[in-house]
């Protein structure tokens, strides 16, 4: 609900952030009481700053791990229901709040980079040098804008082994199309108040490149919604062509749900077992 408010009242005040901080300690005690040490709380350092996250770990130590990464409009413990059904398969969950997102820009200011995509990997440095599994494939699921970010990452990051894409838009056309509210935000946390600031904020993002996709060798899982009105379906139909073309991909499954919206929003339960069963078959039978 903190989070939704920091949505709903775009200015940000010291009532808005002491509501978010109680909440969030609230959250991190219960964590600790249902979890003890297999929850962590762990900073992520990139860039000369450090990022907060949250951290699950199964019973049986050598899990691989699985990153979740959200949208603009996200916070890292909303998709807790979604991290422990993943983590009742057998894998060990992350998710964090990255440059512009939830407690890293309300609680320490720290805007929207066009490198977010460094940080992923910063995040599996994190993990790896914790369980020491250092050269274990991993998994990284993104919602909206945090799945075009994943593919950045995927083709410069060849420990991402699966892809599971959310949502993702391939380029910036879309933008007009968002409600007032997300274009809002995009300015408030990107610092662009100009048309050619804006301009350049959306030009960074983009994937609908053939020499970014020629370098994505994970496994891909496009997932979307026929009824999607930021990112066309048409689109991502056009991705997975283009990936399959470029034959770099291990392999491209996509999943179309009809009537769906943007990231499936109305098919939770459907899309946390088609998750977890992509990514228990493409991690878990690998070393």
């Amino acid at each position: 609900m903190c989070n939704l408010a920091h949505w709903g009242i775009m200015p940000l005040t010291d009532i808005k952030r002491t509501a978010y901080l109680k909440a969030r300690d609230y959250y991190l005690e219960a964590e600790r009481l249902a979890f003890g040490p297999r929850f962590q709380r762990l900073f992520l350092a990139w860039g000369g700053q450090k990022f907060p996250a949250n951290l699950h770990l199964p019973e049986a130590p050598g899990a691989p791990l699985a990153i979740l990464v959200h949208g603009i409009d996200g916070c890292k413990e909303e998709h807790l229901a979604t991290e422990l059904h993943l983590l009742a398969n057998g894998l060990a969950v992350l998710s964090f709040d990255g440059p512009g997102q939830a407690e890293s820009f309300l609680v320490n200011g720290i805007m929207w980079s066009e490198r977010f995509p460094e940080l992923i990997s910063a995040a599996i440095d994190a993990v790896a040098a914790l369980t020491g599994q250092p050269d274990r494939p991993v998994g990284v699921m993104g919602m909206s804008i945090g799945a075009t970010w994943a593919y950045v990452a995927a083709a410069r990051d060849a420990r991402i082994g699966a892809l599971y894409d959310l949502g993702a838009a391939i380029n910036s056309s879309a933008f007009q199309r968002v409600p007032f509210i997300i274009k809002s935000k995009v300015c408030q946390i990107t610092g662009a108040k100009t048309d050619g600031e804006i301009r350049e904020v959306l030009a960074q993002i983009k994937i609908d490149e053939p020499e970014l996709l020629y370098r994505i060798g994970a496994a891909i899982r496009i997932v979307h919604g026929s009824r999607d009105r930021v990112v066309a379906l048409s689109d991502k139909l056009w991705l997975a062509e283009e990936l399959r073309r470029l034959q770099a991909a291990a392999e491209i499954t996509t999943l179309v749900f009809e009537g769906a919206d943007h990231c499936c929003t109305g098919e939770i339960p459907e899309l946390r077992r088609d998750m977890a069963a992509f990514f228990s078959r493409i991690l878990q039978r690998s070393p």
